[in-house]
């Protein structure tokens, strides 16, 4: 007599691809003391940079609170989870920027793992000792550290906020947090395969289950971000890992498993200052500061980002790897599962 299936796999069909892939770890870790922020050193650079980011996927931020769906200007008679507000106005907050980005910047360099809920036992050597002021990796360098070596970071990101647009009503599917154990995430020797990025699709809303507000495809946010003392290859990385160089789209937000989130960065505006402006607030000196905007501002971005490229600082080998997973196709997407996963 044949042997009886397992109950589980009754009307199972074939397993849906699951909508993420990993990066390979860096073979090492580069690390070198923090610059800090006592002195604006001359021969490096400090300035502001605007950006648009544009929704291309509904997105969802959480405001961790939930709302009557009438009072926030939507079809009246639920009861949602309210996308992120400040002072009233629809945004995405520094924190969720300064994460999704780092995640790419840690990604691509020879940096630390900085937040996982892995064993650190099962990760590289490179990756089990944390970083400190005196020997930090450029992602800590770029964008902090916590615990005993609490360090700010080069890098400040403001709050987008919305400019064009506006939301909408999305059933989101039931989103659970991932099992660091689950064999998916490892390799053959039970190593971990690298960092985790959950790939663009074609959004499926749920059958069933509560709303939730997001933002629409096709709105705008402006966002700022400030930076200090940064070497031509850190500022190089950082636009990288915003999405400058049009090789892929950032993903964030809440709904990222569900192939929400996906985001087109394009720069508006770069300042560099000098000690004299970012000092003294000195906007009117025109030898106080240089302005970059449109094709101009294009060009810059590029050429360093090249130069981190050349100098080893983006990792070609991590960075074509993080291109393959967030590379946005609108003629290639696959549609995203509804299902837990």
């Amino acid at each position: 007599m044949a042997r009886r299936p397992p109950r589980s796999s009754y009307r199972r069909g074939p397993a849906a691809p699951k909508p993420y892939e990993f990066v390979p770890f860096p073979d090492r870790v580069i690390r070198q003391e923090v610059p800090g922020h006592h002195i604006l050193r001359p021969d490096l650079l400090t300035g502001i940079l605007t950006f648009h980011l544009h929704t291309v996927t509904p997105l969802f931020v959480s405001s961790g609170q939930v709302a009557l769906s009438e009072d926030l200007g939507l079809k009246p008679g639920g009861v949602v989870q309210a996308h992120y507000r400040i002072r009233g106005q629809l945004a995405i907050p520094a924190s969720s920027l300064k994460g999704t980005v780092r995640s790419i910047a840690e990604a691509v360099s020879a940096s630390c793992l900085g937040v996982t809920r892995a064993s650190r036992r099962d990760l590289p050597d490179a990756f089990r000792r944390p970083c400190t002021r005196r020997a930090a990796c450029p992602a800590c360098t770029l964008f902090g550290m916590g615990g005993n070596e609490a360090y700010l970071g080069q890098v400040r990101f403001e709050d987008a906020l919305l400019q064009e647009g506006g939301t909408m009503l999305y059933r989101l599917p039931s989103l659970y947090r991932p099992r660091p154990g689950a064999p998916v995430y490892r390799d053959r020797s039970r190593r971990y395969k690298g960092r985790k990025f959950y790939k663009h699709g074609r959004p499926r809303q749920a059958d069933k289950g509560g709303e939730s507000e997001v933002i629409r495809p096709d709105s705008l946010l402006l966002g700022r971000v400030v930076f200090t003392n940064l070497t031509a290859e850190q500022l190089g990385l950082l636009f990288y890992a915003l999405g400058l160089e049009g090789r892929f789209l950032l993903k964030l937000g809440g709904g990222k498993p569900a192939c929400l989130g996906s985001l087109l960065v394009e720069p508006v505006r770069l300042v560099l200052r000098n000690e004299q402006a970012a000092f003294l607030g000195d906007a009117h000196d025109a030898q106080a500061e240089t302005i970059w905007e449109g094709d101009t501002l294009t060009a810059e971005v590029r050429r360093y980002i090249t130069e981190a490229r050349q100098n080893g600082y983006i990792l070609s080998q991590q960075a074509e790897a993080l291109e393959r997973v967030l590379r946005f196709d609108p003629n290639d997407l696959e549609e995203c599962p509804t299902g837990a996963y």
